[in-house]
């Protein structure tokens, strides 16, 4: 009995040496499969004021009012004060990466030399506010529209029987851009942005204003898994033809999203989509086929995060304050800023997205500015926690 004994030993020894052998590349094998994590944020900045206004203006002098108003307002809701309040929250959730719209430069201008007396950049306020919450992050990459420049007049001496830009006591700039930043941690790279072939337009007094969004991402290794980072901002759907352009510009994005996920990353998509899950066709005057970014993102296999939460999600509302921020309590009634996931073409296993935990941020008093008690933005951030399915 004993050399049969010492034979199964034998075995017994080879077997565990072959194991202690290929462990490693079974390990490493497994881990390639395992799911990633990441923390993605949504945040639409605001300028501060409602400008639709004026595009809506029927003369020169009721435009040089709008916009003088407009940037009346702008001023009064300081964001350099709701910079602050926005860093704090993005801090205290200290996401790998965050998409930000409305991300605006304001420029005011000389109406006789063009020389700026005023300039607010949001983007590096944010920044420079970040940094001071011990939260360092960078721009990885940004989407910018064709700067809109109209006249503004502040002593009402513009006379409706001869309206002239001579009346103009100075010029506003806006330019609009759409940025994804990342953590000094996450390495961002492979970027890529584009404005939308349509876009709302509008011939006023002053000129034609072309309001240009469109989309900007980026490819951020996180944990050394790399996602495909999109950010959007897509047109509101105030009224049939908005709605149009929408569904337009949502049908476009969806291509390009199908587009960049030939690289078989895992895509996370945030965003100002001004449309939520509501049920129901898009109403657009006639236009046919007509659809909501929300249901294109659907169509296209995402899942939006708040939703992937389970029974507990709750509203999860993001819009919208008044436009003077100092409404008393939240008047969010409407979930338009969403965080959408889809896993790798190739990815290993099921679910391909799941672990989803969302927050909706800066809707309680407590997020509130300092010291004129603004809210920090007309829309909330979500921000939400993924687990996604890498490529095998």
């Amino acid at each position: 009995m004993q050399p049969s004994i010492s034979r199964n030993v034998s075995w017994l020894v080879l077997l565990l040496a072959l194991v202690a052998l290929v462990s490693p590349a079974w390990a490493a094998s497994d881990d390639a499969q395992r799911a990633g994590q990441i923390r993605a944020m949504t945040q639409n900045l605001y300028i501060g004021a409602e400008v639709l206004s004026i595009a809506q203006a029927p003369g020169l002098c009721e435009l040089m009012a709008a916009a003088d108003a407009a940037v009346e307002q702008v001023l009064a809701n300081d964001f350099s004060q709701r910079a602050e309040t926005l860093a704090r929250l993005i801090a205290a959730e200290n996401p790998e990466v965050v998409g930000l719209q409305e991300v605006f430069q304001v420029i005011l201008s000389d109406p006789q030399t063009l020389t700026p007396f005023y300039f607010d950049d949001y983007l590096g306020m944010l920044l420079a506010a970040l940094s001071a919450e011990g939260a360092n992050y960078y721009a990885a990459q940004t989407r910018m529209s064709t700067p809109i420049t109209v006249p503004a007049d502040s002593d009402d001496d513009c006379d409706p029987l001869g309206p002239s830009l001579a009346a103009a006591d100075y010029f506003g700039t806006i330019v609009d851009r759409d940025v994804i930043i990342c953590r000094e941690d996450v390495a961002c790279a492979g970027g890529a942005a584009a404005n939308f072939q349509f876009n709302a337009s509008a011939d006023t007094p002053g000129g034609p204003i072309v309001i240009e969004r469109g989309w900007v991402s980026t490819v951020a290794t996180v944990k050394g898994r790399e996602y495909r980072i999109v950010n959007t901002h897509l047109e509101v759907s105030g009224n049939a033809s908005f709605r149009i352009v929408q569904s337009l510009q949502a049908l476009e994005f969806g291509a390009t999203l199908d587009f960049l996920s030939a690289d078989g990353r895992p895509q996370v998509v945030l965003g100002d989509f001004n449309s939520d899950d509501a049920p129901g066709p898009v109403d657009c005057g006639g236009f046919q086929p007509c659809f909501s970014g929300y249901e294109v993102m659907v169509a296209a296999g995402f899942a939006d995060a708040w939703l992937a939460q389970g029974r507990n999600a709750g509203d999860g509302f993001t819009c919208c304050q008044d436009a003077d921020l100092r409404n008393a309590e939240s008047a969010h009634s409407e979930r338009i800023d969403q965080v959408w996931a889809r896993a790798a073409v190739d990815h290993f296993g099921r679910p391909e997205v799941r672990g989803v935990r969302a927050r909706v941020l800066g809707a309680e008093q407590d997020d509130r500015s300092h010291p004129d008690g603004l809210w920090p933005s007309d829309h909330a951030g979500v921000s939400a926690d993924l687990v996604l399915r890498t490529r095998k």
